[in-house]
């Protein structure tokens, strides 16, 4: 995308954490998009905050677990600089996160008390997939969130951190 945008594809090349970071900010949603793929390729901790808050973005729902043939496509979002016709984030942040893997823990831990519901669920939903002990505390508290969806989040990520152990 050089041409029209940051080569994403060469700050990936170079592990530019720092470039792909703010490549996630560019105004179109493509290198947005790409830039989110690859950090989540890098797979550097610095890159959890920004894949994180991109979930507020959208959050993919009715899949439990985030291999690339469960997560759903949300409808476009209208309002947020995306434009119509534009597939969510969370399809790829959410899957980002989850190979980025243990540095992430923490920080999903702590957006589970995000005010943000999308925020919440989907880092239920990658501390589930992750599969680190360290969550099934703050997971068996969010089972009585105010939201539905995070509690039925919170349960199966439950389900397949127990599952994982056997």
């Amino acid at each position: 995308m050089g041409f029209f945008g940051p080569n994403v594809e060469k700050m990936k090349a170079k592990r530019d954490v720092e470039g792909l970071i703010k490549a996630f900010e560019h105004k179109d949603w493509r290198v947005r998009w790409d830039a989110a793929e690859a950090l989540g390729e890098v797979g550097d901790a610095r890159a959890v905050e920004t894949l994180i808050q991109a979930i507020k973005v959208a959050c993919p729902v009715g899949n439990k677990f985030l291999d690339d043939n469960r997560v759903q496509v949300l409808e476009p979002i209208g309002g947020l600089g995306l434009g119509q016709g534009v597939v969510v984030f969370g399809r790829v942040a959410l899957p980002a996160l989850c190979r980025i893997g243990e540095p992430a823990v923490e920080p999903l831990i702590q957006a589970l008390k995000d005010e943000d519901k999308r925020v919440r669920l989907g880092a239920a939903r990658v501390l589930g997939d992750i599969g680190d002990g360290r969550a099934i505390e703050p997971l068996t508290k969010s089972l009585k969130d105010r939201n539905k969806d995070v509690r039925e989040a919170a349960k199966e990520a439950l389900e397949h951190l127990e599952a994982q152990k056997s």
